[in-house]
């Protein structure tokens, strides 16, 4: 049924606030208001319906009892405690009708001015305007953007047409600037004002007349045309007059090696004495930028070359051929065996026993005394790095360089130690070691080992 007395405002607008009671702290009186978490700005405190713990606050736009509402935020009179429960209906102003729902307004509802019909659209001015399709009686048409004509011909332009951009388009004879302009394509729009001084229009022939090689260097300021106005590899050589560019034109750092071709550089493009050592960085001319024989004697000035100036190994026998007297002056600095190839170095073991040369196999290869009495005792040696005592008259001697294969000659001998026959003997040789043993053999009796106070051994072989 009807409401008797005035309706409610805004019926349908009702919105539950979002709880706050997780902030209540019991000294906080100020909280943010939103629904749904967007914030909502009430004009008065009487549009909100407040329970605290299911007790209704009473609304007091002067913060004195209950609540008041200040912008975005509920303020109490007093601080909820912690735990106190919280909830809130906001209630909509009596202007306030809520988003229509879709499809809902029509053309009808709305306050634009003007005629709607099927031509026309709602400007932004909320006037309804005519759309014009007659650009024949349009004396300011204007467009928003390109205009692509889409293969198609401009035709009908005027005697002088005037022009505030590029005219572009597929066909060739509705293009200026990317085809070649021909003078039948000009001839029913020739262009004036092209020469200086011109007192008639001018033909497609005539402009490109104009154009051919009609700019040279007196038509350009100094300065004009700098690094920003040129196109990576625009300017090739062609481009420009020999001589042209030289020191003068060229800033200090200005041309690196990424600026020039491999090869583009060599010695008919630099004159004499042009390139001196503050050209070049150091490293940067090494063995593979110089050809061979290219730096001789008339190159290289009297005590430029140090030591430090070449590598190791690089100056030998054939590099020094011819060298007259006259170059070794003054004394000559220490040499020691390290800088001489084919030489032992200083302290070296330049025994015959120790010779690397050619003829190796033809000398001792090792070499030791033995003292057997008592505890064994190596009393000198060459190439033997230990003896070992392994039992009475025997001898093990250990190599320290081992021999190459196990076919290499011993030869053994001891000062006699009875007036009885002694002799000796080596077995068990491998390449790494060799025992010598000294047998004392009485005539018609058994042979036993013997030690000698001296029992020398030498060696041969690879």
């Amino acid at each position: 049924m009807p409401y008797i007395g005035n309706s409610p405002a805004n019926v349908g607008n009702y919105q539950v606030v979002d709880d706050i009671s997780s902030t209540f702290d019991g000294s906080t009186t100020s909280f943010a208001l939103t629904v749904s978490s967007s914030s909502i700005t009430p004009a008065k405190s009487g549009q909100l319906l407040v329970g605290i713990n299911g007790v209704m606050q009473e609304p007091d736009d002067t913060g004195t009892n209950g609540f008041k509402v200040s912008s975005s935020n509920i303020v109490f009179s007093s601080a909820p405690a912690s735990g106190d429960t919280f909830w809130c209906v906001y209630q909509g102003q009596n202007v306030d009708i809520g988003t229509p729902s879709d499809g809902v307004v029509g053309t009808a509802q709305l306050s634009a001015t003007g005629t709607k019909s099927g031509s026309t659209y709602l400007a932004g001015d909320n006037t309804w305007k005519t759309v014009v399709t007659d650009l024949v009686n349009d004396t300011t048409p204007q467009l928003g953007g390109d205009l692509d004509l889409n293969g198609h011909v401009i035709t009908g332009l005027s005697t002088d047409p005037t022009m505030g951009g590029d005219l572009s388009g597929t066909a060739s004879n509705a293009q200026l600037g990317a085809n070649t302009v021909t003078d039948t394509e000009l001839n029913s729009a020739k262009l004036n004002g092209i020469e200086a001084g011109a007192t008639a229009d001018q033909t497609g022939a005539q402009i490109l007349a104009l154009f051919s090689n009609s700019i040279t260097a007196g038509h350009i300021a100094a300065g004009a045309i700098g690094a920003s106005e040129l196109g990576n590899d625009v300017v090739n050589s062609q481009h420009y007059a020999a001589g042209s560019i030289d020191n003068e034109h060229i800033a200090d750092n200005a041309i690196n090696s990424e600026h020039y071709a491999a090869g583009s550089i060599d010695n008919e493009h630099m004159a004499a004495n042009s390139i001196n050592s503050d050209q070049y960085v150091d490293g940067s001319i090494d063995r593979v930028h110089l050809a061979a024989d290219i730096i001789d004697g008339t190159k290289i000035a009297n005590d430029v070359i140090n030591s430090e100036h070449y590598v190791a190994g690089s100056i030998d026998n054939e590099h020094i051929s011819g060298m007259a007297a006259s170059k070794l002056s003054g004394a000559l600095p220490a040499i020691d065996g390290s800088a001489l190839t084919g030489l032992p170095a200083s302290g070296a073991n330049t025994s015959l026993s120790n010779l690397s040369a050619t003829g190796e196999n033809r000398v001792c290869q090792a070499w030791g005394n033995v003292n057997q009495v008592g505890t064994q005792a190596l009393t000198d040696s060459n190439n033997i790095s230990s003896i070992s005592d392994i039992g009475t008259g025997q001898t093990r001697f250990t190599f320290a360089n081992a021999m190459a294969n196990v076919d290499y000659a011993c030869v053994a001998s001891t000062r006699p130690e009875a007036t009885e026959a002694e002799h000796v003997n080596f077995n068990q040789h491998a390449t790494g070691s060799v025992v010598i043993s000294n047998v004392y053999r009485m005539y018609g009796a058994s042979a036993v080992f013997v030690d000698s106070q001296q029992l020398s051994m030498i060696t041969f072989g690879d």
